[in-house]
C-alpha cells in the first residue's frame, strides 16, 4: 500500500479530518490532501509528525517495500536513507555490481 492511502485510512480511524491533521502539521489542507492522494511525497519528518499526531509508529506508514537505515554521516549528524526501487531496477544494479566485480579480477589477475 501507498503511504497517502495508509495515512488516510490512519486519519479515518482516528476520526480525524484533514483539516485537523493540516493545522497540526502546520501545512495548508491542500498539501496534506496531495500527501493523501499520491500527488505530493511526504518528507520523513512531516510523515514522523503525522504519525504522533494519529498515535502510531511512522513505520506503519512506509510502504511494504522500503529500507531503512539509521545513519551516521560524516559530521556526526544522524539521519534516515530511504530507499525504494523497483524490483527491475535492482536486478540491472545487480547484474552492473556482478560486471564490476569481473572487470576487477581481470585487472588484478593482469
Amino acid at each position: 500500500m501507498e503511504v497517502g492511502y495508509k495515512l488516510r485510512q490512519k486519519r479515518l480511524n482516528k476520526g480525524y479530518t484533514q483539516e485537523y491533521m493540516s493545522e497540526n502539521l502546520g501545512i495548508s489542507q491542500k498539501t496534506y490532501s496531495n500527501f493523501e492522494s499520491g500527488k505530493s511525497d511526504i518528507s520523513l519528518p512531516v510523515l514522523e509528525k503525522a504519525a504522533n499526531i494519529l498515535e502510531i509508529d511512522f513505520l506503519e506508514l512506509l510502504p511494504e517495500r522500503v529500507t531503512i537505515s539509521n545513519n551516521e554521516f560524516k559530521d556526526n549528524s544522524s539521519g534516515y536513507v530511504v530507499n525504494n526501487y523497483p524490483d527491475k531496477l535492482i536486478v540491472q544494479f545487480e547484474e552492473i555490481i556482478s560486471l564490476l566485480k569481473e572487470k576487477i579480477d581481470y585487472l588484478e589477475s593482469k
